[in-house]
């Protein structure tokens, strides 16, 4: 009977084991799936747009996003899959001419490879005269810029599990992008300084053109289109970059993975290189590219070296 009885909880034990790798799995392949139904608006709120200087949105586990609008005013949104409580609804305060929006509930999501109890997602509209200061500060969502209107003064966006898209050109004094555990895409950045880093995920970028640092402790690094001096370092990725205008001193760096630059005929320099365990091959095995003007240095401690140019 004892052992009739403990064969029976194995059998059950068993069948929720593979219950739960089996959600846990179409979770991570269908995670936008979400318990709660169609999202709809709970709160929003507008603001004169020539009383903002800067907008700082801080969430926990929403995800934000930022459109166009051909009004005058900064419209914020939120929409939420459940009937949302006081507690729920964001919190703004304006003040000298910054305008700070919180997520204050105290309700987080419950996930299992997806959320069966997300929090709100956000939509920032901003009128196509705003070109000032853009910071979102958010725990474990996503953030997406899809502006029409290409200038702004700064943006600085840090997610610690969430991925950063921003899908339209942006020109920008300064621009710093942060994930621990996410990825960073971005299609064209035109900045005196951007900066780019993640612990745990990938760059990918269509086109640079500035002062350029990017980071990464796991994640490979690629770039189609680079104008102007770079600082690269990543500890376990590749760095990949298919056309590079180099205009300043430049330095890319990794300790497990290969670099494969191709250099735009347009540029000059100099270049060396070290490799504890893997092969460096320059262009016709020549260091120096037209004038050398400038200077680029490649080290990887276990990874191959190749620069070619077009």
């Amino acid at each position: 009977m004892k052992n009739s009885t403990r064969m029976i909880l194995i059998v059950i034990c068993f069948i929720l084991v593979i219950f739960l790798i089996g959600v846990l799995v179409w979770g991570i392949v269908a995670r936008d799936f979400e318990y709660g139904g169609k999202r709809k608006i709970v709160k929003e709120e507008h603001y004169d747009i020539t009383e903002i200087d800067s907008i700082i949105i801080t969430t926990r586990s929403a995800d934000i996003k930022f459109y166009d609008t051909d009004g005058n005013d900064v419209r914020i949104v939120q929409k939420m899959g459940r009937k949302a409580n006081k507690r729920d609804l964001f919190q703004t305060q304006n003040h000298g001419g910054i305008l700070e929006i919180e997520e204050t509930s105290g309700r987080g999501s419950f996930c299992i490879g997806f959320c069966f109890m997300k929090n709100s997602d956000y939509e920032i509209y901003l009128p196509s005269s705003y070109q000032k200061k853009i910071t979102v500060k958010t725990a474990s969502g996503d953030v997406d810029i899809s502006l029409k209107n290409e200038l702004l003064k700064q943006v600085e966006i840090t997610t610690t599990s969430g991925d950063i898209h921003l899908k339209s050109k942006l020109i920008l004094d300064r621009i710093t992008l942060k994930s621990t555990s996410g990825d960073i895409q971005a299609v064209e950045l035109n900045s005196s300084a951007i900066y780019m880093g993640t612990v745990s995920g990938d760059i990918e970028t269509e086109a640079l053109d500035g002062n350029i640092e990017i980071k990464t402790t796991s994640g490979d690094i690629e770039t189609h289109y680079v104008k102007g001096s770079v600082q690269i370092k990543t500890v376990s990725g590749e760095v990949e970059i298919d056309d590079f205008v180099i205009l300043g001193e430049s330095k890319i760096t990794t300790t497990s993975g290969d670099i494969d630059v191709v250099l735009d005929s347009a540029s000059s320099c100099k270049m060396s290189a070290d490799s504890v365990s893997g092969d460096i091959r320059f262009p016709h095995s020549e260091s120096v590219i037209g004038d050398g003007t400038h200077l680029l240095y490649f080290k990887t401690v276990s990874g191959d070296i190749q620069v070619t140019n077009r």
